[in-house]
């Protein structure tokens, strides 16, 4: 079920990617304007090197991390129980691209379950981390910890989306991109309607 799922977001993404394709040329033929060229040309980019990162992810094994959830020291995986969708970040990502990703998790929040939702972050101040949680994403568990993820995602050093399990394997890998309005709720929709809507 979960590769029909990874299935699909590559199709929407490669379909993204044609009409971009297909937009580039219309506006070269029909405008000129290279400056609205040049833009989609760089978001057509961004999402084939998204593509081949997902895909490059998918199917990884975490390792264990040892951190922190609410002051209190614990590791991943004993916060695991059924599946979760995870967002990754730490405090040097860009805070526009976190605020942006946060906001259509914030609006799937109640419908996903908050008990089925978890911030990964990294932060060395701890009260920056309260602070910027508070504000952004309150009511969500935030598991804050030291360690890196042995993931190619982790050196790329952007915010991004995964869904595990107990198992520790990733699955679903997605990298928002904030230029792209509905690209990242679309990708939460999914995840909600496939693994977390009830019947």
């Amino acid at each position: 079920m979960r590769q029909h799922i990874f299935l699909i977001l590559f199709i929407i993404a490669s379909l993204m990617n044609v009409m971009l394709i297909f937009r580039l040329q219309t506006c070269n033929k029909e405008t000129g304007n290279s400056e609205e060229v040049q833009q989609l040309s760089s978001i057509n980019r961004m999402l084939c090197s998204n593509n081949m990162i997902q895909y490059g992810t998918e199917d990884r094994m975490l390792n264990d991390l040892k951190g922190n959830l609410d002051g209190t020291e614990t590791s991943l995986k004993s916060l695991l129980r059924g599946t979760k969708l995870i967002f990754r970040y730490n405090e040097a990502h860009c805070n526009t691209c976190i605020e942006q990703a946060l906001k259509p998790l914030m609006d799937y929040k109640e419908k996903i379950g908050v008990d089925n939702i978890l911030i990964l972050t990294s932060y060395k101040n701890a009260r920056a981390m309260k602070i910027f949680i508070h504000k952004n994403a309150p009511g969500i568990p935030v598991f804050n910890t030291n360690e890196i993820l042995n993931i190619p995602l982790e050196e790329w050093g952007i915010p991004y989306f995964f869904v595990t399990d107990e198992n520790l394997k990733i699955e679903l890998a997605f990298i928002p991109v904030k230029e792209i309005n509905g690209y990242t709720n679309n990708y939460i929709d999914l995840i909600y309607r496939r693994l977390f809507i009830s019947e």
